[in-house]
C-alpha cells in the first residue's frame, strides 16, 4: 500500500515539473538562439527567443516549433549593426576629456626617421627660406558640415623638425561630425587647410614639384561626437570599405557621402601614415629621411 501511495506521489510530482516546463517555454523566457542578419554583406547577430506569438519562417518552424523573434528594441538594433560595421572597416574608439563647452583631442605629432625621403621632406623643401609660420595644423569639418569653425595651430619650423604636442579644444556638436586632420603650408594667409590641393610628395622629392604653391601635406579622416573620437585605418580602405563606411555612417545618422569622397580623394592622393592611439593619445606620423642612412650608404661605399 505506501509503495502504491509513494508511486502515485512521483506521477504526480512528475505531471507537476511537465507544466511547470511547459509554461516556461510559452511565457517566452525559455533558452535563446540566434539568427543571423545581413547589413551590406556584414553579418550581424540579431537574438530570438522563445515566445507564444508571432512565428518564423515554415523552415524555422518545422525544425524548431517552439522558436520565434524577441522583440528588439530599434536603437539597440541600430548599435548592434554599428558595431559589426565599425569591426569590419576598422575603426578605432578613444574617450575624450570633456571640458566645460567642449572636449580635448589629445594629439601629438612626431618625426618618423626612415631612409626614404617622407611628408616631412617634402613640406620642408617647399618651405621659402625664412618662412617661419606658414604651416598649420588644422582640424576641419568636411563634406557640407558647418558644425564648427575650423581649428587652427599655427606651426614652426623648429616644431616641425622635432615633433610637438598639438592638443586641442574642439568646440561641443552634436551627433556624429566627419572632420579631417591637415597639415598644410598657408603662405598666402588663408587660416585654412581643407581646400588646399594635396601635395605630390614623390614629385617633390624627386625635384619636380612646379610652383612652391599651398599645399596639404597630411590628411587623417576624424569622427568627433560628445566624449568620443573615431579614427581609422586608411591604408585597410578600399572601394568596398569606403562604401561599408558610408553604411556606418547612414546607421550612425551622419550620412553624408561628400564627406567621404572627400576624404577618399585625399588619402588616395596623399598616403598619411594613420593615426596611431598610444597612451590615450592619438600620434600623427611624418616620415623624414634620417641622416644616419646616407652616411651608412657612404660607409658601404
Amino acid at each position: 500500500m505506501k509503495a502504491l501511495r509513494a508511486k502515485k506521489l512521483l506521477i504526480g510530482c512528475g505531471i507537476l515539473l511537465v507544466v511547470l516546463v511547459c509554461s516556461w517555454f510559452v511565457s517566452g523566457r525559455g533558452p535563446r538562439g540566434e539568427r543571423i542578419d545581413l547589413v551590406d554583406g556584414i553579418q550581424t547577430r540579431t537574438i530570438i527567443g522563445r515566445a507564444s506569438r508571432e512565428m518564423l519562417s515554415a523552415h524555422a518552424r518545422s525544425n524548431h516549433p517552439r522558436l520565434i523573434r524577441l522583440h528588439i528594441p530599434p536603437a539597440a538594433l541600430k548599435a548592434r549593426r554599428a558595431q559589426a560595421l565599425a569591426h569590419v572597416v576598422g575603426i578605432s574608439h578613444l574617450d575624450l576629456k570633456r571640458v566645460r563647452d567642449g572636449v580635448i583631442l589629445p594629439l601629438s605629432v612626431k618625426v618618423d626617421e626612415t631612409c626614404r625621403g617622407g611628408d616631412l621632406d617634402a613640406l620642408m623643401q617647399d618651405m621659402q627660406p625664412g618662412e617661419k609660420d606658414g604651416v598649420l595644423l588644422t582640424i576641419e569639418p568636411l563634406g557640407k558640415s558647418d558644425a564648427f569653425k575650423p581649428i587652427v595651430k599655427h606651426v614652426s619650423a623648429a616644431e616641425l623638425q622635432s615633433g610637438f604636442d598639438a592638443s586641442i579644444k574642439v568646440p561641443r556638436t552634436r551627433g556624429v561630425i566627419q572632420a579631417g586632420i591637415f597639415i598644410c603650408r598657408d603662405a598666402t594667409g588663408t587660416g585654412r587647410c581643407r581646400n588646399k590641393p594635396a601635395a605630390a610628395i614623390d614629385a617633390i622629392l624627386a625635384g619636380h614639384q612646379g610652383p612652391k604653391s599651398d599645399k596639404n601635406y597630411y590628411f587623417q579622416y576624424l569622427l568627433i561626437e560628445p566624449g568620443q573620437a573615431t579614427v581609422l585605418d586608411n591604408t585597410r580602405m578600399n572601394a568596398r570599405q569606403y562604401k561599408r563606411l558610408k553604411t556606418y555612417l547612414r546607421v550612425r545618422g551622419a550620412a553624408d557621402g561628400d564627406a567621404v569622397d572627400q576624404a577618399r580623394a585625399l588619402n588616395n592622393a596623399l598616403g598619411s601614415l594613420p593615426l596611431t592611439l598610444q597612451n590615450h593619445e592619438m600620434q600623427i606620423s611624418m616620415p623624414r629621411m634620417d641622416p644616419l642612412c646616407n652616411l651608412q650608404r657612404f660607409v658601404r661605399k
